[in-house]
């Protein structure tokens, strides 16, 4: 539905996809550490405006995160139809202090436990609340 919607929409500036799982924002391209030409002149300043807002990560997705995606929203809308401020959010990162999602989380109260898998999951894109 929004491909459709955005295809109708002449002029198209900005498209924002918001994730959790990290606490970031990203420009093109997910699925290369290639920065894109064509990006806006203004890209580093909104990048660095963001994020001393935020105090988190902020650049291209495949740059800056710890891994490549494929097919994702943000390339195609910049790509295919040339919205020029094409952004990922990613709203929330465990730590809470803007560094990428972790492989694994220490347990509370078992110091040297790690957990993975469904627990990491959980735990990942679940906040405590309080």
């Amino acid at each position: 539905i929004i491909m459709k919607v955005a295809k109708g929409l002449p002029n198209l500036q900005a498209y924002v996809a918001v994730h959790s799982g990290e606490y970031a924002v990203y420009y093109p391209w997910d699925h290369t550490m290639v920065e894109p030409t064509g990006i806006p002149a203004r890209m580093g300043e909104l990048m660095s405006s963001l994020s001393k807002q935020c105090g988190c990560n902020t650049g291209p997705g495949g740059k800056t995160a710890t891994y490549l995606a494929f097919g994702t929203a943000m390339d195609y809308f910049f790509e295919e139809l040339k919205v020029p401020y094409s952004l990922t959010f990613e709203v929330y990162g465990r730590s809470g202090d803007g560094l990428q999602a972790q492989s694994s989380w220490p347990v509370s109260g078992k110091a040297d436990a790690l957990v993975s898998g469904k627990e990491r999951c959980l735990l990942e894109f679940n906040p405590e609340n309080g």
